[in-house]
C-alpha cells in the first residue's frame, strides 16, 4: 500500500506541473497576445511562455498565436519590389490652379477633350514604416497627347525662337489640316506616402507625394486630306519644351483599382520661349 501511495505521488509530481502550464480549453478566441511582449492572455488567467516553451509547446492555439504574431511583426516593416501598372485619363493645359483655362493670348493652346495621357509603371519599390503605411517609388513612363482644338501646328519664329502657331504653311499651299496634337514623353520618379486603411489585401488607400521626369519624346503630329498633302506627318522638334518637369500627385482607390491627378506648377515651355501654360492630369488607374 505504501508503495502504491509513493509511485501515485512521484506521478502527479512530474505530470500536473506539465499540464498547468499548457491549459485545456485555451481556443484562438481565446487568446490575445501583446506585440513586443512573450505574454498571453487568456480569459481568466495569464501563461508565461518562456523561450523554451514557445519553441516546444504541443497545445496548437499556441502555435498559432506565435505564428500569427511574428506574421504581423514581419509585416509591419519591409522593402517590397513589384512590376507593373498602368494609367489613362485626360491632360490638359491650364493658366493655373485658380484658373483652369489658358490664358486669353494663348488661345491656340486650347484643346479637344480627347486629350488623351497614358501611364506604364515599369516598377514600384515600397517601403513599409507601419502596417498601414508605405512610402513609395519607382519608374514610369507618361506620354501626352495633347490634340489641339484648332487645326494648326506649332512652330519656333526664325527670327525670334520663341514657340508660336503655324497657319501660313499650311494656308498658303492650300491645305487644309485636320487633326493636329503636340506629342510628350517623360520618364518620371515619384516619391509618395501610401496610407492602406482597414485589414487584408483588398482595402481602401490614399496617397500623396511629388514626382520628377525627364522629356524624351517630343513631336508634333499633323493629318490632312488634299491633293498637296494626304495623311499623316510628325515633325520632330523639342519646341522650346522644359527637359525636366516636376509636380504634385495624389490618388485615392480601393485594392489594385482607383483615381489620381498630376499637377505640375511650372510651364511645359522654357521660361520667355513659348506659350506660359502648365499641365494637369486625371485619371483612372491599375495598380499593383
Amino acid at each position: 500500500m505504501k508503495r502504491i501511495l509513493l509511485l501515485a505521488g512521484v506521478w502527479a509530481l512530474a505530470v500536473l506541473p506539465g499540464r498547468a502550464q499548457e491549459p485545456e480549453g485555451l481556443s484562438q478566441d481565446d487568446v490575445v497576445i501583446t506585440e513586443g511582449e512573450d505574454t498571453v492572455f487568456q480569459k481568466r488567467e495569464v501563461i508565461i511562455l518562456g523561450e523554451g516553451e514557445r519553441r516546444n509547446t504541443s497545445n496548437p492555439w499556441l502555435n498559432d498565436v506565435r505564428t500569427r504574431a511574428a506574421q504581423r511583426q514581419a509585416n509591419t516593416k519591409g522593402l517590397s519590389f513589384t512590376i507593373g501598372g498602368f494609367g489613362i485619363g485626360y491632360n490638359g493645359l491650364v493658366e493655373d490652379l485658380g484658373n483652369l483655362s489658358v490664358p486669353d493670348e494663348y488661345s491656340f493652346m486650347e484643346l479637344k477633350p480627347k486629350s488623351i495621357t497614358v501611364n506604364i509603371t515599369f516598377f514600384t519599390l515600397s517601403y513599409r514604416l507601419h502596417e498601414h503605411i508605405k512610402l513609395r517609388t519607382g519608374l514610369e513612363l507618361e506620354v501626352n497627347n495633347f490634340r489641339f482644338d484648332r487645326n494648326m501646328s506649332l512652330m519656333r519664329d526664325p527670327e525670334t525662337g520663341v514657340t508660336v502657331p503655324d497657319y501660313d504653311t499650311y494656308r498658303d499651299q492650300d491645305i487644309t489640316l485636320q487633326k493636329s496634337k503636340l506629342v510628350t514623353g517623360y520618364l518620371n520618379v515619384p516619391l509618395t506616402v501610401r496610407f492602406d486603411i482597414g485589414q487584408g489585401k483588398q482595402r481602401p488607400f490614399v496617397y500623396g507625394g511629388v514626382l520628377g521626369g525627364w522629356r524624351i519624346i517630343t513631336y508634333n503630329k499633323i493629318k490632312a486630306d488634299s491633293e498637296a498633302f494626304s495623311g499623316k506627318r510628325r515633325y520632330h522638334d523639342n519646341l522650346n519644351l522644359k527637359n525636366f518637369h516636376w509636380g504634385y500627385t495624389a490618388g485615392i482607390g480601393f485594392g489594385h483599382y482607383g483615381v489620381y491627378a498630376n499637377y505640375y506648377p511650372r510651364s511645359i515651355f522654357k521660361t520667355g520661349k513659348g506659350p506660359s501654360v502648365r499641365q494637369v492630369n486625371i485619371g483612372f488607374m491599375l495598380t499593383y
